[in-house]
C-alpha cells in the first residue's frame, strides 16, 4: 500500500462482527496487530519497542522486507502471525479491548514518528525473558532490545 492511502482493515472483536477501522492505513493495522500478539501484556513503553523493532527492520530492508506487512509475517520471525500460534486467531479477532486499543496507539504512534524520535536506536530484535522460546539470545547485540514487564529495559551494546 502506497502513502497515506486507507484501507478497509477488518479488526473484529468477534469473528461475526462487521467493525472495522478505516482510518489507518494498513500498515498501521498490521504493526498493532503484531503488538497485541506480541506484547499485548506488557506496559506502553514495551509495546512501543516492538513497534520500533519491527519498524526499524522494515527501514534496514531486513530480510528483503519493504513494508512492515512483509516484516511480520515473514516466516519465523513473529510467532503469533504463524497459523499454528494460539495467537494467531487472536491477533485475526482481539478479544481484549484495553490491549487492542494500547497497541493500535503504540502502533500509531511509532508509524507516524520522525525516525529521530528512535529510542532503541535502531535495534531490530527484541528479546523478553517472559516468552516461551526456543530463542534465547547467546549474545546481546547493539541491534538487541531485551525488555521484562513492568519496564523496558534499557538497551544491552555489545562488547
Amino acid at each position: 500500500m502506497a502513502g497515506n492511502e486507507l484501507a478497509t482493515v477488518t479488526t473484529n472483536t468477534t469473528p461475526d462482527s462487521n467493525v472495522t477501522v478505516e482510518s489507518d492505513p494498513e500498515e498501521v493495522i498490521y504493526l498493532a496487530k503484531t503488538i497485541y500478539g506480541e506484547a499485548r501484556g506488557e506496559n506502553a513503553a514495551s509495546k512501543e519497542a516492538v513497534a520500533w523493532t519491527i519498524r526499524n527492520r522494515r527501514d534496514a530492508n531486513f530480510r528483503g522486507a519493504t513494508t512492515i506487512r512483509d516484516v511480520v509475517t515473514a516466516r519465523a520471525q513473529f510467532t503469533s502471525w504463524s497459523r499454528r500460534d494460539p495467537n494467531y486467531r487472536e491477533i485475526q479477532h482481539p478479544t481484549d479491548t484495553v490491549a487492542w486499543e494500547s497497541s493500535l496507539a503504540a502502533a500509531r504512534t511509532v508509524y507516524n514518528a520522525p525516525v529521530e524520535a528512535d529510542p532503541i536506536e535502531g535495534a531490530t530484535h527484541y528479546y523478553s525473558s517472559n516468552t516461551i522460546t526456543s530463542f534465547k539470545p547467546t549474545s546481546v547485540s547493539s541491534t538487541t532490545i531485551i525488555f521484562h514487564s513492568p519496564k523496558l529495559r534499557t538497551r544491552s551494546q555489545s562488547t
